[in-house]
């Protein structure tokens, strides 16, 4: 966590709107502590909350909030291991914070948080055989008595250090890194961290007050050393498609490596669409010859036969590439322990955008939920199709306004149209960048993953009709509404595709370069800015605090490059008959897009919050895996569309016949469909088998300890088990604490001093 110490100057808080802190005058006496009193969120620590009197302006309350943190994290009951240090221009102040493996540990049998069970246990003690080769047990919530009967995994410490002496808790001594091997990987601890923290403060709220700059996840540099992070990372293997996927997962959280996991095997199926592609292209240069494969067949409109069969062949790779992708998803998933059916109750992120109001739920009244939420999506689902009307109304506008520029003699319009057209969209693409977020928050998501999956479903939607809008009404609408450009219709689609493609792939470079650029000057303006105020070249930023400069690996940010990987893809199977070699151009801009990613995410940004992504009932890639869905619909129904209304023979025909043919067609996809989802379930056997193994090691896990639970001191019977005697009495842990807090004597007592001085902490 960092915070802010003092700003420069003596800004003073306003007395109206707390949130609004830039008047010229000072509050009453009193206000402070009371808001502090609010970012307190246990009513039962709010009563013990002391804060000292006086403090009337920003600075004192900044000063505040960082006696708050560590009177908290530097508590007898608490007591996590903490470092306080200053940055290099003494602006702000650094606090770094590690849960400790104890305090980890009861928080997590608190929150019934699941850890995975030792292969060696599940055989040896639970007498459970494995088949050769299954190196992956079941998921229980965690027990103490699991880990002292010595039945759960145990994770390497990539931090790990000598074993220091013992300092007292808030010591600045105390050792920040522990030996050894723990039961918890350490995204299991930042979780853990996060909602033990969440639990007593308003972290988001202080944010909003410009109390706290900033709280994130730290890198691990020994983690992101090792050799298959530094060959992942990479800026220059383009070519390196294998992914440590895994240690993705362990590191950033299943969202990322999901992601990561997704353009990987787009990336080994796009190749199989290539060689297709490069075989029908082969039969065109056999039939007529080298040159006018490539001018008149990979970059021209002519050879539609080619064509017709392209298209068949984009429609039935696009149907294998979803159902082995959900299968795929289906077994990263169990592998990863997603699919489990016990429940945690660890807070998934909160969403920092949430101003809704809670109420009692109708279906148990100890439950809370939002309040207004359904009014608020159909709001937001109203403003949404009045923006996209208005966008196909500008695009058929365009058209409109060329066309008759076309037909008072100007040879150009039709060629600056497609040109207009790429920056139309570029321009209300980033109008909705910004509107779709005040729609989101109309809807009044509490998690980020809800904000994030319903932010990505607009996004991309409104992303695939900006972007296809002008090409369907080309398609399938001019011939109609309009007359056709000197080429026709379809050679004005094909020059069309080649000159809105590329300057699509422009702006993704763009895209792809800019966050590299931004963070690289602003830690140069930084370190520039400190020297000058200084006096004298101060030395370089420390690893901890050129963390703090570097770019935030927001949600929106992994939407966006859902977008830079989903669309290219959109353009290859919507309309790549019109332009056969965009394969090989999307190929590498997934290459491209893949290595820039791994490279920002391990050296320019900061540690995403590893998520779990429990997403049992939306299927593994939630929101995105819907859209390739949709993206299938589509691709079916334009490639069936471009062969019949738009190539020879088949354009020629009566519009009575056309549609038939269309149908036929239409039905013929369905059939494939059903018969590849009878071939490739979405859930495939291993994936049963694997679930059913899962089901048996927890039912006989819970017949050990239910059998064990009456035994006595000394029984045989436990130590054939586990190997040790059973405990007379269970180890006091928060788990009770929170089960009886009125019963506690001595809760966490929170104060808050103003007269705090930090200008002894190092640099």
């Amino acid at each position: 966590a960092a915070a802010q110490a003092r700003g420069r100057g003596d800004r003073r808080l306003s007395k109206g709107e707390l949130e609004d802190w830039h008047g010229s005058e000072t509050v009453p006496e009193g206000v402070i502590a009371d808001l502090f009193k609010s970012l307190i969120l246990n009513p039962r620590e709010q009563k013990h909350f002391r804060c000292s009197e006086g403090a009337r302006t920003l600075s004192d309350a900044r000063a505040m909030t960082i006696d708050l943190f560590l009177n908290f994290f530097r508590s007898s009951r608490e007591c996590y291991h903490t470092f306080l240090f200053a940055s290099v221009d003494r602006d702000e102040v650094f606090l770094l914070v590690k849960m400790p493996e104890a305090a980890a540990l009861a928080h997590a049998e608190l929150s019934q948080h699941l850890v995975q069970l030792s292969p060696d246990a599940v055989e040896n003690k639970l007498r459970i055989k494995l088949s050769t080769g299954v190196h992956n047990p079941a998921r229980v919530p965690y027990r103490r008595v699991l880990r002292d009967a010595g039945l759960l995994r145990r994770y390497p410490r990539e931090d790990a250090a000598p074993a220091a002496p013992a300092a007292p808790c808030g010591d600045p001594r105390t050792p920040l890194l522990g030996p050894g091997r723990g039961v918890l990987p350490r995204a299991d601890e930042i979780q853990l961290l996060y909602d033990r923290v969440t639990d007593f403060l308003d972290l988001e709220t202080m944010k909003r007050l410009g109390l706290l700059l900033d709280y994130f996840p730290l890198h691990t540099r020994k983690r992101l050393l090792r050799p298959d992070f530094q060959a992942w990372g990479g800026i220059w293997n383009v070519w390196r498609w294998d992914q440590p996927i895994d240690e993705i997962q362990a590191y950033f959280g299943t969202a990322i490596a999901l992601y990561f996991d997704f353009v990987a095997y787009l990336v080994k199926a796009m190749i199989i669409f290539i060689l297709g592609t490069l075989g029908i292209t082969c039969w065109v240069w056999a039939e007529h010859g080298l040159y006018n494969a490539i001018r008149q067949y990979l970059l021209g409109s002519a050879y539609h036969s080619a064509r017709i069969a392209l298209a068949m062949w984009t429609i039935v790779w696009t149907e294998v590439f979803i159902v082995t992708l959900k299968a795929h998803v289906a077994r990263r998933m169990n592998q990863w322990g997603c699919d489990s059916p016990d429940f945690s109750t660890v807070k998934a992120q909160e969403n920092p955008r949430f101003h809704g109001k809670l109420q009692p739920s109708e279906v148990d009244g100890n439950l809370l939920e939002v309040s207004g939420q359904a009014a608020g999506r159909r709001r937001a689902s109203l403003l949404t199709a009045l923006f996209v009307s208005f966008v196909v109304c500008c695009v058929a506008g365009l058209y409109a306004f060329f066309a008759h520029l076309d037909r008072q003699g100007f040879d150009w319009a039709y060629g600056m149209a497609s040109c207009v057209v790429s920056g139309q969209i570029k321009l209300f693409k980033q109008i909705w960048k910004t509107y779709s977020q005040k729609l989101v928050d109309l809807e009044n998501h509490q998690d980020l993953e809800g904000y994030t999956d319903s932010r990505g479903f607009k996004v991309i939607v409104f992303q695939f009709i900006n972007a296809f809008a002008s090409f369907g009404y080309v398609a399938f609408a001019m011939p109609w509404l309009d007359h056709c450009p000197p080429e026709g219709c379809w050679g004005y689609l094909c020059h069309q595709m080649v000159i809105v493609f590329a300057t699509f792939l422009a702006f993704a470079l763009c895209d792809i370069v800019e966050p590299v650029a931004v963070i690289t000057y602003r830690t140069w303006w930084r370190e520039q800015r400190a020297s000058s105020r200084q006096g004298h070249e101060l030395q370089k930023l420390s690893y901890f605090e050129r963390q703090g400069k570097m770019l935030t690996y927001t949600c929106d940010s992994l939407i966006e490059d859902w977008c830079q990987i989903i669309m290219p893809l959109a353009y290859v199977v919507m309309f790549g008959i019109t332009m056969p070699g965009c394969g090989v151009l999307a190929l590498l801009c997934f290459g491209l897009q893949m290595r820039v990613d791994a490279f920002k995410l391990t050296r320019f940004m900061r540690r995403p919050y590893p998520s779990k992504l429990m997403t049992k009932t939306r299927g593994g890639l939630g929101v995105w895996m819907r859209v390739l869905e949709v993206l299938c619909v589509f691709t079916t129904l334009s490639n069936i569309g471009l062969v019949v209304f738009s190539l020879d023979p088949f354009a020629s025909w009566s519009v009575k016949h056309q549609l038939i043919l269309f149908g036929a067609l239409g039905l013929g996809t369905n059939g494939l469909k059903v018969l590849l989802g009878c071939l490739c379930p979405e859930v495939g056997g291993d994936v049963l088998l694997a679930r059913e193994r899962h089901a048996y090691q927890r039912r006989k896990l819970q017949h050990v300890l239910v059998q064990n639970a009456a035994v006595a001191r000394e029984s045989k019977s436990f130590k054939e088990y586990f190997g040790f005697e059973s405990p007379t009495r269970p180890s006091r842990s928060l788990r009770k604490l929170l089960e009886a807090p009125e019963k506690v004597a001595h809760p966490v007592l929170f104060r808050a001093s103003s007269k705090t001085s930090f200008s002894g902490s190092p640099v």
